[in-house]
Parts: structure tokens; C-alpha cells; sequence
């Protein structure tokens, strides 16, 4: 499955629709936050492998099953992490990560 993971702000949890905890890959969804045509975005957590606490929060945004079989889909998805990262502006999310799981 295609992900894309940025940071996001603690206050969203107060929004968050609770879902128990998924695993994808190295990331826990533990609640959807969105969910539209293309792709859910999730509060996850993984393990904090710097710092005092043991989780960095952060978001998690998966691709929906009926995109997976769309190879020009998956390119738009990769394309739009790809220029995530390049992006530093405070008002725009950055991408700390994005692959296959």
C-alpha cells in the first residue's frame, strides 16, 4: 500500500474518529482523521528514535484499495510526496516519508 506521512499538530486528536491501532509497516494508525476518493489520512505514531519521549506523532496518509490498480494514480500519489519534501514553508505540511508498505 502507498504511503505518504507528514507531522501534524497534537490538537487534531480532538477531531480524530477513533479507530483502534492499525500497523502499517513501521507507522500505528490509531485514528482516521479523513477519509475521501483517493486516500485516508490517519493520526499515527512510531516509535521516537530521537528525543525524551518513546512516540512521534505524526500523520499517515494511505492510498484507498481501488487506487492501487491505477498505475498513473500511484505516479500522481509519489509525484505529490516527491514535491512535499522539497517544500519548507509554515504553512505547508512536510513529508518526512513516503514508500510501498
Amino acid at each position: 500500500m502507498q504511503s505518504r506521512t507528514v507531522s501534524c499538530h497534537n490538537e487534531t486528536q480532538e477531531r480524530a474518529v477513533q479507530l483502534g491501532v492499525h500497523q502499517f509497516g513501521k507507522y500505528e494508525a490509531v485514528a482516521r482523521l479523513a477519509s475521501g476518493g483517493a486516500a485516508n489520512v490517519f493520526l499515527a505514531r512510531r516509535e521516537n528514535p530521537v528525543g525524551n519521549t518513546p512516540w512521534q506523532i505524526l500523520c499517515l496518509k494511505t492510498l484507498l484499495e481501488k487506487r492501487l490498480e491505477d498505475d498513473d494514480f500511484i505516479a500522481m500519489f509519489v509525484d505529490e510526496a516527491k514535491l512535499g519534501q522539497k517544500l519548507t514553508h509554515p504553512s505547508c505540511v512536510h513529508v518526512e516519508d513516503f514508500g510501498s508498505i
